[in-house]
């Protein structure tokens, strides 16, 4: 379906519609930049709907007629993930790509061919992201190795200006503002109790782990039971697959928490003591908050030889790299030595994370849409 189609003969409304996750649920920047729009007067009147894969009132369905006729004849899209490769806005239209977080995995056009990526080959990964890159206004970014990362993951180095904007990430606004009483009311939502410590594995998927039936799966290749019982009675272990992989959890030892399907990672960040992950992004988010992470990279020869492979080398990242399980938990219960090394790493990975990203990015929005609000019509 073409979108032009879609909105044919109508002008753009005054609606903004928001996706996290091609409609998983809303997260990230696009809920950070909902929040803020909600009550920021400069945008009183719009319309704000978000893209949903279950029906809700103020959303429409993903992929359905409904969606294409709502990003048709909106006024701006706010996402933070690839659209479908024949939706492009139309004139009049602006187009605000969040992102999902800093790469730490190749993405698009840096993707190496020959290795094993989810989709069915390099040409489509390559299209679908020159063409994202193509259709954006602004690609948000936090700092110069993202801006980068970008610039060539999207094929930007062939546009006649680039859309990134250097002004941070919207969502990771609240881990830097997050004070006490943050914490607090993010651990007892989540069942934390005072003197425990709470552990967080955030592992992400791998494109060669594909079940016909359930999609992109995911194993921990451990027993969770086992590593929290390891770290004694007094750690509970929380467990976050990545959205695009399944997982089957063991839910019989009570101080393993599945929150996979808790909405906001930042609640799971705020709430942890100590992250446990392998090459996801959720890292240089965590980073912001100064607290000790392992990385937990068992099967580094595959990824980075057969797989996506990484931007940056396993000795750059800000804490203990180990690949068995006997040395993750010497590492988890081992002293925390890289309170500097973490400094360093948030001095190149988050210039413009400042708590005041949300800030920024309304006042682009702002100064485009200027004039063109509902009482000015």
């Amino acid at each position: 379906m073409r979108l032009r189609l879609a909105g044919l003969g109508h002008r753009p409304a005054h609606r903004i519609v928001f996706d996290s996750f091609s409609g998983r649920r809303p997260a990230g920047s696009p809920l950070a930049i909902h929040e803020a729009i909600r009550l920021d007067p400069r945008f009183a009147g719009w319309d704000l709907v978000w893209v949903s894969r279950s029906p809700a009132q103020g959303t429409v369905r993903f992929r359905s007629w409904a969606y294409y006729r709502a990003l048709a004849t909106a006024r701006v899209w706010v996402m933070n993930t690839t659209t479908p490769i024949g939706v492009r806005p139309r004139k009049g239209q602006a187009y605000l790509q969040t992102w999902h977080g800093t790469p730490l995995k190749r993405i698009g056009l840096d993707v190496v061919a020959g290795t094993e990526i989810a989709m069915s080959g390099k040409a489509e990964i390559d299209e679908l992201y020159r063409a994202e890159g193509a259709k954006a206004t602004w690609l948000l970014s936090q700092c110069e190795f993202t801006t980068q990362r970008f610039t060539d993951a999207f094929g930007l180095a062939d546009r006649a200006s680039s859309p990134i904007a250097e002004v941070g990430n919207p969502r990771n606004d609240a881990l830097v503002l997050a004070g006490p009483d943050e914490v607090s009311a993010a651990r007892s939502s989540l069942g934390i109790a005072a003197g425990q410590r709470a552990v967080l594995y955030a592992p992400t998927w791998r494109d060669n782990s594909y079940d016909n039936k359930r999609g992109y799966t995911f194993a921990p290749p451990f027993e969770l039971s086992e590593l929290r019982r390891a770290l004694g009675e007094d750690t509970v272990l929380l467990y976050r697959s990545h959205y695009l992989a399944s997982s089957i959890v063991d839910d019989s030892d009570a101080g393993v928490i599945d929150v996979s399907q808790v909405p906001d990672i930042n609640t799971l960040l705020l709430a942890s003591d100590v992250l446990v992950t392998d090459y996801s992004s959720s890292f240089f988010d965590y980073s912001l908050l100064d607290r000790p992470m392992v990385f937990f990279t068992y099967d580094a020869p595959e990824y980075l030889e057969r797989l996506r492979g990484l931007y940056l080398s396993l000795d750059e990242l800000p804490g203990p790299v180990v690949e068995t399980f006997d040395s993750l938990v010497g590492a988890l219960r081992g002293q925390d030595t890289f309170a500097s090394k973490r400094a360093e790493f948030r001095q190149r990975f988050a210039t413009w994370d400042d708590g005041k990203a949300t800030g920024r990015v309304l006042d682009l929005l702002a100064q485009r849409l200027d004039g063109d609000s509902p009482a000015a019509r």
